[in-house]
């Protein structure tokens, strides 16, 4: 089994269909395919927020996992999503502590946002990338459905007041508040 690294900025998440589904996109540079995989929007939040480094007062459950894991005497070694079988994603957290190491059954989402939250690397095997990837003969650039990031969009937001195009800033705020909640307009 070949393993392909995928980094935090490779990761995107788009609303899909309606406003209450969401779709994961995960960009391989190396082979350039695009893995979709699509998610509610309490797992989008969560791997969105991990992303960003958006936090509450109080840690979140993925922020909980990772905490727990290091007061354990543990380590994330990394997160694989490693197969597609019958329309589900099939995922595996490596843990590294004192009785060796585990691996532990998860969802595509979780080990996302877990991987993030521990600094783990995110792993995608050769098989789910043939079985679920989209090379980008399949389409014009799988990279250009990689989304700006909060600090981008909150950058692109302050250019177009600057230049007083109100349209697009408009435009912006929208996609910020669709994306990350009212919260973060600052």
């Amino acid at each position: 089994m070949k393993l392909y690294p995928v980094y935090p900025n490779n990761i995107s998440v788009q609303t899909f269909g309606t406003t209450d589904t969401f779709m994961i996109l995960i960009y391989v540079p190396a082979t350039e395919t695009l893995v979709p995989i699509v998610v509610g929007p309490t797992e989008a939040k969560a791997v969105l927020m991990a992303k960003e480094g958006i936090g509450g007062e109080r840690p979140l459950t993925h922020k909980l996992i990772a905490d727990l894991v290091a007061s354990c005497g543990c380590v994330v070694e990394n997160v694989y999503i490693e197969s597609f079988s019958e329309g589900i994603f099939y995922a595996k957290i490596s843990l590294i502590g004192l009785m060796g190491q585990r691996k532990v059954d998860c969802r595509p989402s979780d080990a996302i946002a877990i991987a993030i939250n521990c600094n783990a690397p995110i792993y995608l095997t050769d098989s789910l990338l043939e079985e679920a990837g989209i090379t980008d003969s399949d389409m014009e650039s799988a990279s250009q459905l990689i989304q700006p990031t909060l600090e981008e969009l909150r950058s692109e937001l302050a250019e177009a007041e600057a230049n007083e195009e109100y349209e697009r800033a408009a435009e912006i705020m929208a996609e910020i508040n669709n994306r990350f909640g009212n919260d973060n307009q600052d």
